[in-house]
């Protein structure tokens, strides 16, 4: 039996053990108890065997084992080791295992720490993965290549070739595989009627879940804005949303769920709620692995033949939730979220109404491009959507974030002063934007002032509930939340960004800088561009380095911009593109072409490709074959160039008794076109070296770093949150056996 059959043997193995543990459990949830130990030790026989299954695919990977067709799709040999590592989960059937192996181990850790809601928690836990495991049944990671094996792989996309490729992805995927055990336990609350506790057992993992969400969201905001030179944190693009959907209804979980554990409210929703999430994880799984975004985002993946188990998934939990709803609807009792409408609980009771509005509008836009696939032209919502609709709802939660601490529980303001003092700062803000800065958006200065209103109101909070060695965290992540959003508000606000075509060796003047593009050089496929930048009162210089990388694998170029940071702003200078004066001694030609250089007719006859040889990493060969006339007699010749793995090196061809030289410049596989340099006496050439120009765009972004600085703040409190809540729950004590018999027998009825 080969590797990769002992690889598929694991996954079967793996679903096998979840469907038996899933019988056995439910045994044992109608009274069976001799079955509890058995269904434990086929979780973890199955959890192990998914283990396996990601040790022999990593093995693979670092094998360089191109006759696997995933390993040749994502891999090559001049990976280094930490990229290899992250080819892991550059595609889909990795993610898959990705989300079984965090579901193995969460449910390894549920296991032992569910108490009395164990056997339902884990029944249903097992119903997902088998669900999952049957997705990788159907297209497993260990599929063959057809035909000769390769002697090197495709590489990973150049686009992902970046640290946060190995850390962004595994953090998501923690949060996606951390929804699922607030909706079992919700689940198992509705099947057994437990409606009292079922919160204090998920809480601490809805904040896992909504922590890593949102700490992978700004993984990949940095990701974008600082690696991949797109110029923001955010686009709404339609993948993004789908990580940002989960994590405005994780959010809206942990406000709901607070509201019934103060007043014993909004039950009904609360359950409504992580059952949604976790629904809209697999929505936006299908929609990201569908190929329905193919051609709205770039982080979309291709359809491999897994929508029907991808809808199937989508539709059996859904239909499993609304049944459950539908039978167990009236059992689920509810007192009122709040006495009054001058109250703190009227306040989070409207806030949740309005993240939970803010999500569904979200999931509206995101779906767009499969609501209008029945209409003559499918299509996305633009940003002017996100921007009618988003923005209204930022600026009512930090109203809401502002009033928030002033009030009491039950009825009545506590400080009035903060509440006139935050007010205050909010009419000052406004008024200091209107004067003195050049926003003009009314929204934006909404939201600005707001934010710095949430942030008074919550700051005097946090110092005076700090007090003692304890950190109110939920006030800390508000103070957070007003950060952010001033540094998102102001950087979008005052975007002001200007393309500039700087001549090599010529000084411009913008944004208070001279700026002078100094020249580039090659190393391998990179060009690096260098720009000098001094401030206009030559206090302060640095030098730009601006990256373009040739991609080979699709014949493009990645440009990668340079980010100058300052306390309250940065300078963000990115590459568009490289222009050249035309040299009259470099013609280009596709097969057929015929071309005149000085007094030589050029025909293009194509290209001859070969290798070297068969062995491994042997460069290949591409000759351009000319026929040069010139004083009624014809030359035949070839230049040609060598491609390794990491090298181009170019040969030229003599002609005309050796008098003149001609060399490859560069090649258009697509088009089968070869860029030629002529060099010799009688070769027309530029008076100088040619000088060449970079377009590029210099943008100055205020506050941007009270983004990244705010979000620091959110997740930090989240983390000091997380633990007080572990603190609490080991003060928590299980149900004894007496009260946990009526609720089986509710169960069985």
């Amino acid at each position: 039996m080969s590797i990769t059959q002992f690889g598929d043997f694991f996954i079967y193995n793996a679903a096998i053990l979840a469907a038996a543990s899933a019988i056995c459990y439910a045994l044992t949830w109608r009274g069976n108890d001799r079955l509890k130990k058995p269904a434990r030790w086929l979780f973890l026989a199955s959890a192990g065997s998914i283990t396996m299954v990601c040790v022999i695919l990593m093995s693979l990977i670092f094998a360089h084992d191109f006759s696997v067709s995933y390993v040749f799709s994502y891999s090559s040999t001049d990976l280094p080791v930490y990229y290899l590592f992250s080819t892991f989960w550059a595609g889909q059937e990795g993610t898959f295992l990705l989300w079984l192996f965090y579901l193995g181990i969460m449910g390894s850790i549920l296991m032992f720490t569910s108490k009395n809601y164990e056997n339902g928690a884990m029944f249903y836990l097992n119903i997902i993965l088998i669900s999952i495991l049957v997705i990788i049944i159907k297209k497993s990671p260990f599929d063959l290549m057809p035909g000769v094996v390769p002697l090197e792989g495709a590489g990973l996309n150049p686009l992902l070739q970046d640290y946060w490729m190995v850390i962004h992805p595994p953090t998501m995927f923690i949060g996606f595989a951390g929804v699922a055990i607030p909706f079992v336990f919700a689940l198992t609350a509705l099947t057994q009627r437990t409606y009292s506790d079922w919160t204090d057992r998920a809480r601490v993992w809805t904040l896992v879940s909504w922590s890593a969400l949102g700490i992978a969201l700004v993984m990949g905001g940095f990701w974008a804005y600082e690696v991949l030179g797109w110029g923001g944190f955010w686009a709404w693009d339609p993948v993004e949303n789908s990580s940002f959907i989960p994590w405005i209804f994780l959010t809206t979980q942990i406000h709901s769920t607070l509201i019934r554990k103060k007043r014993n409210g909004l039950n009904r929703f609360a359950l409504i709620m992580v059952c949604l999430t976790f629904l809209s994880v697999l929505y936006g799984t299908f929609l990201t692995r569908s190929g329905v975004l193919a051609d709205f985002s770039v982080h979309s993946f291709i359809d491999l033949g897994i929508n029907n188990f991808l809808i199937g998934g989508l539709f059996f939990f859904t239909a499993l939730t609304a049944f459950m709803f539908m039978y167990r609807w009236r059992d689920i009792k509810s007192q009122p979220s709040f006495n009054s409408v001058a109250s703190r609980s009227y306040l989070v009771t409207l806030g949740v109404v309005v993240l939970f509005i803010g999500g569904i509008l979200t999931l509206l836009g995101t779906s767009a491009p499969l609501l209008t696939r029945f209409t003559e032209q499918t299509s996305a919502v633009s940003m002017d959507y996100y921007a009618l609709t988003m923005n209204p709802i930022g600026i009512a939660v930090l109203a809401l974030l502002t009033l928030f601490p002033t009030f009491k529980w039950d009825s009545g303001i506590q400080k009035r002063w903060i509440l006139i003092a935050a007010g205050a700062a909010a009419g000052l803000t406004y008024l200091s934007l209107v004067v003195f800065t050049s926003m003009e958006s009314q929204m934006y200065r909404l939201l600005v002032s707001l934010a710095v209103s949430a942030f008074v109101s919550n700051i005097y909070f946090l110092f005076v509930r700090s007090k003692r060695g304890h950190i109110a965290a939920p006030y800390l992540i508000h103070v957070g939340v007003a950060f952010m959003m001033i540094g998102a508000t102001v950087s979008a606000g005052h975007d002001n960004g200007v393309k500039l075509a700087l001549p090599e060796g010529q000084e411009i003047s913008a944004f208070c800088h001279k700026i002078t593009y100094t020249g580039s050089e090659m190393d391998g496929f990179t060009e690096y561009h260098y720009v000098a930048m001094t401030t206009d009162d030559s206090s302060d210089s640095f030098v730009a380095t601006l990256e373009s990388k040739y991609q080979e694998r699709d014949n493009s170029v990645m440009r990668k911009p340079h980010v100058e940071r300052y306390l309250l702003y940065d300078l963000y200078v990115a590459p568009l593109n490289v222009q050249y004066e035309e040299d009259p001694s470099i013609v280009g030609l596709m097969d057929g072409d015929v071309a005149t250089v000085g007094p030589y007719e050029v025909f293009f006859d194509g290209f001859d490709v070969s290798s070297h040889g068969e062995e491994e990493g042997a460069p290949s060969m591409a000759a351009a074959n000319l026929y040069v006339t010139y004083d009624g007699k014809t030359d035949t010749v070839a230049p040609y160039i060598e491609i390794s793995a990491d090298s181009l090196v170019r040969h030229s061809a003599s002609f005309d008794s050796g008098r003149t030289e001609v060399f490859i410049a560069n090649i258009d596989a697509t088009n089968g076109a070869a860029l030629l340099k002529f060099v010799g006496d009688k070769i027309p050439t530029l008076e100088n070296t040619p000088a060449s120009t970079l377009v590029a765009e210099i943008t100055i972004k205020p506050l941007i770093n009270f983004f990244w600085f705010g979000n620091l703040i959110i997740f930090s409190g989240g983390g000091i949150l997380f633990a007080q809540l572990r603190q609490k729950k080991r003060k928590l004590k299980p149900l004894d056996k007496k009260q946990q018999k009526p609720q089986v027998a509710a169960t069985t009825a």
